[in-house]
């Protein structure tokens, strides 16, 4: 089934120019103007729907469209011309996936990356390892939005269970404290089989001392993440290390085929 992406947004010279991004990278678009065409787009594609760009400006609807597609449990990325303190506050409150000013973003690239990467998240997979059951819950959720496949573990043994199971897991948030156990342990023996460029392990901690932030580091972590979770920050440290993952990817694969024409240019000359 062919999937597209929801624009909703009443300037139609934005929503027209949000598409031809998006078709640029190979990605199909609908629009609607307003919230009554944001219902009919709903019925109409229904399970075709793989996210949505929302404007929370509609003139006499303001954010009815997000919470609609909220309610209909479509990921969106909030969108809004510029920023206003007390509406990104109130936005981020709700389970979008991020939030985009667009002043800050006019050639639309930030958005048309992070539309490129939730739509190919389903391939990335996400350990959260807490003994925390709430905890665990908590940055699910905000994880949920992000198209990724989540595995949850209490403590280290379950961890590792299933790092050996799921061998292509490609972030990992571990906690600093658990009972009997230890984060900074976890990371060690994680790091001994897989780089930070296959792994990105955030160290979690309800703590801000620099000692653990220093300690969880020297084990291999590649970042720090303090509870409670703000949901942006989590985010753009997620993008950042997935970015860096899939061009230490890129790089490996070119290297890899480089070395592959070497060696076949050198069997003809030997020949």
């Amino acid at each position: 089934m062919e999937k597209v992406i929801l624009i909703v947004e009443d300037n139609k010279t934005i929503a027209l120019y949000q598409s031809h991004k998006l078709k640029e990278k190979g990605l199909k678009s609908v629009i609607a103007q307003d919230f009554l065409e944001t219902r009919k787009l709903c019925d109409t594609h229904k399970d075709k729907i793989a996210l949505a760009i929302v404007d929370i400006n509609l003139p006499k609807c303001g954010t009815c469209a997000l919470d609609y597609l909220i309610q209909k449990d479509i990921p969106s990325i909030a969108m809004t011309g510029s920023f206003h303190l007390d509406l990104r506050d109130a936005i981020l409150e709700k389970p979008i996936i991020d939030y985009i000013i667009l002043e800050n973003d006019p050639k639309l690239e930030t958005l048309v990356a992070l539309v490129g990467r939730i739509l190919n998240n389903h391939h990335t997979k996400v350990l959260i390892v807490d003994d925390s059951k709430t905890s665990r819950q908590r940055l699910h959720e905000l994880l949920k939005y992000q198209n990724f496949t989540i595995y949850e573990a209490q403590n280290s043994i379950e961890a590792l269970k299933l790092v050996r199971r799921h061998n292509d897991i490609k972030l990992a948030f571990i906690d600093y404290e658990m009972p009997g156990d230890n984060g900074v342990e976890l990371t060690k023996v994680i790091r001994k089989k897989f780089s930070r460029m296959e792994i990105a392990v955030f160290a979690i901690s309800i703590h801000t001392h620099p000692l653990i932030t220093v300690e969880f580091l020297k084990a291999g972590a590649n970042d720090f993440i303090t509870k409670p979770y703000i949901r942006e920050e989590v985010n753009a440290r997620i993008a950042v290390n997935l970015d860096m993952i899939a061009l230490y990817k890129e790089v490996r694969h070119e290297k890899e085929e480089r070395l592959s024409i070497q060696k076949r240019l050198e069997a003809i000359e030997g020949k």
